[in-house]
């Protein structure tokens, strides 16, 4: 069991305790937990794949940047749906 900072879909940090293998990597598990690590080795800090699809439909249809993004303020609600 690990504690980890999680950035959810709605942009909240929140700290959960991840249950993790000792059988592969930790960032194997945080990914079948839907999540994507900060680092590669030892992460402490995640992000919920929602967030990033999220990210990557503004990025690609609205040319948001990186630090755009990230000084948006939290989203309230989550209604968004990306159409590709």
């Amino acid at each position: 069991m690990k504690d980890m900072k999680v950035i959810i879909s709605t942009g909240q940090l929140c700290t959960v305790t991840v249950n993790m293998c000792a059988c592969e990597p930790e960032a194997c598990t945080l990914r079948r937990y839907g999540l994507w690590p900060a680092t590669a080795d030892k992460p402490q800090t995640a992000f919920s794949i929602p967030l990033l699809e999220l990210f990557v439909c503004l990025s690609l249809e609205c040319q948001v940047s990186v630090e755009g993004f990230c000084n948006t303020p939290t989203l309230e609600k989550q209604p968004y749906t990306c159409r590709g």
